[in-house]
């Protein structure tokens, strides 16, 4: 847990540091310079959740300490009640953000006559989901990820399969669907910002890469 910790401060740290000196060394913010400051943020924001996803994906809770059968069914009735609300509240505050940063998209397609509206409603489209994203959406995923493999636990010793089952038949590529969201918010904000798009050359290949590695760890 310790050392999940470690390399997840080190990541964080590093990208914080490098995005820093990128912009300390920008030569100017002219229009051709603010387009070379969106793309390193679209690069940025797309390879941040699968890495910190790949994290938590490692991360496993602590060792089931009690054998008290009527413990146990208590803990396990607990985390089956606070999994159900969380997954709820995901679901009801995503819909709002999601709605939010695509009516922001494409309220900048009725101002492209205006390119300083145009892009502020782009940029704040990004702002508003990656801030749900990576603030809500992923605390939420990796907490509900432990819960589940914490009630797997209690179900070995209750020789139970409610999770055990049903975690088998889970599609696994359905928890990357809110990282394509934001990779279709950059492209089409992208797009209609009228920038190169280098970056998906070098993020689209190495999600890819992580989807398909975790996929077939499972």
């Amino acid at each position: 847990m310790s050392t999940l910790r470690s390399v997840s401060k080190l990541v964080v740290g590093t990208a914080v540091i490098a995005f820093t000196i990128w912009v300390l060394w920008a030569p100017d913010y002219s229009k051709t310079a603010l387009e070379s400051f969106v793309n390193p943020i679209s690069l940025g924001l797309s390879l941040a959740y699968p890495i910190l996803f790949v994290l938590t994906e490692f991360e496993r809770p602590e060792a089931i300490t009690t054998l008290s059968r009527k413990k146990l069914r208590t803990e396990y009735k607990v985390l089956n009640q606070s999994v159900s609300r969380r997954e709820n509240s995901l679901l009801v505050s995503g819909s709002i953000f999601v709605t939010a940063a695509l009516l922001l998209l494409g309220q900048s397609t009725m101002v492209s006559s205006q390119p300083v509206l145009m892009k502020l409603s782009i940029f704040t489209s990004w702002t508003i989901y990656s801030t749900w994203l990576f603030l809500l959406q992923l605390t939420a995923g990796r907490l509900t990820d432990l819960t589940y493999r914490r009630l797997k636990d209690i179900e070995k010793l209750l020789q139970l399969e409610i999770h055990t089952f049903l975690g088998s038949k889970r599609d696994p590529v359905r928890k990357w669907i809110w990282l394509w969201l934001l990779d279709a918010l950059l492209l089409g904000g992208g797009l209609l910002w009228g920038l190169n798009l280098w970056w998906y050359k070098y993020s689209i290949p190495i999600q890819v890469s992580i989807m398909a590695a975790l996929t077939f760890k499972r």
